[in-house]
Order: structure tokens, then C-alpha cells, then sequence
């Protein structure tokens, strides 16, 4: 995901929020451990949910991340969401303007 974030041109800093989906809630605590570790200076607001499960069983929790930049004064929302999968590969998908609640 910091990947990502770096290729639009933006830094952690600019994350204004994150939601951590898992599919199995007893194992939130390892999930905040590696978000933590990634995002300890920043500390955006944080959701962790539960969910049912995800287009590939295999992945285990979703993390999606709201940020923002300027442009000529005007805000800009975008989202990241990354998807890792069993063996730790993820397949992230990016899109920048329009409406951040809209589906990816």
C-alpha cells in the first residue's frame, strides 16, 4: 500500500483514514500490530470489520485507505485498497477523484 501511495505522488502523511477487513476478528490483533508498523507517525482513523469473505477465499484481510491532496486548493479524495493474499502478494487497485465511496 505505501507503494502505492508513493507512485500518486503523495506520502503516508496525506492517509487521513484506514479500515482493516478481516475475516476472522480473533486475529485483529496481528492486524493492528503490522498497521501499526506502517502507520505509528501517521495514526489516521482506524475501523477494523469482519467480513463474510472476499472474492478469493484465500485472502485473509483487506486494508483500504482514504487520503487526500491539494490540487490548486482544490481537495482531491482517492482510494487504495490492497488485497494480500495467502502467500503475502497483493493486487492493488488505485482511483483518484470522484466519489471516495464509490466501489473500486
Amino acid at each position: 500500500m505505501a507503494q502505492a501511495i508513493i507512485d500518486a505522488g503523495l506520502t503516508l502523511q496525506n492517509v487521513i483514514r484506514t479500515r482493516v477487513m478481516l475475516t476472522d476478528m480473533s486475529r485483529w490483533e496481528e492486524a493492528a500490530r503490522a498497521h501499526g508498523e506502517v502507520f505509528a507517525t501517521v495514526k489516521p482513523a482506524c475501523t477494523f470489520v469482519e467480513v463474510k469473505g472476499f472474492i478469493n477465499r484465500e485472502w485473509l484481510v483487506e486494508l483500504e485507505a482514504d487520503y487526500g491532496a491539494k490540487r490548486r486548493g482544490e481537495f482531491i479524495p482517492s482510494i487504495e485498497r490492497t488485497c494480500p493474499g495467502k502467500q503475502g502478494h497483493a493486487a492493488h487497485v488505485k482511483r483518484f477523484g470522484g466519489n471516495p465511496s464509490g466501489g473500486v
